[in-house]
């Protein structure tokens, strides 16, 4: 009829965080060139990276810590935008700017949508789709929430200061749903 497996157990991945704020993502980092992963952790203020040789989690030095709450929770994804470039871990918490990792630092990515200077500061989704960096859900510096759009990078090139321009041919771009619902 079936078989019955017995569950292997768990791992524990360290016993403490450096602080005491709520765990609100658990990620995983993938260099897609090598395979070698990382697990990161954030909390509502600060990034760890587990070590596994110590089996402690060490903070990572961020371009300026959370500021959210435990409501904000972090999504993110994996991404090598070409061959030969570096594999990045984009997350966000829809409370700070988008963070990048590279398997060492954390950065800011904060896209440039025009001559203007309008910028994204933050996101309620980061997914690739057909080699194009998505944020669902952006806040714009001039304009605001956008609450029915979507802002995606250029073909293979999410650099901040031209791959997102909307104002610029072959470069970035958005899509406004027609309808008053809000994303999710």
């Amino acid at each position: 009829r079936g078989t019955i497996n017995k569950r292997a157990g768990y791992s524990q991945f360290g016993n403490t965080l450096a602080d005491a704020n709520p765990v609100m993502g658990i990620m995983r980092r993938i260099n897609e060139a090598t395979g070698a992963t990382q697990l990161l952790v954030a909390t509502t203020v600060h990034l760890y990276r587990y070590d596994p040789g110590t089996n402690t989690f060490i903070n990572v030095v961020l371009p300026a810590n959370f500021t959210g709450n435990i409501t904000n929770f972090f999504n993110f994804t994996n991404w090598q935008a070409s061959a030969g470039a570096t594999s990045y871990l984009y997350m966000t918490n829809n409370q700070n700017n988008v963070i990048t990792y590279d398997g060492t630092a954390a950065a800011t990515l904060i896209p440039v949508l025009d001559g203007a200077g309008e910028t994204i500061t933050k996101a309620l989704d980061v997914v690739v789709y057909k080699q194009r960096l998505l944020l669902v859900r952006p806040t714009l510096s001039i304009d605001g929430v956008q609450n029915q759009s979507i802002y995606w990078s250029a073909v293979s090139n999410p650099d901040q200061a031209t791959g997102w321009r909307t104002d610029i041919a072959g470069r970035g771009g958005f899509l406004a749903a027609p309808t008053g619902d809000i994303i999710q």
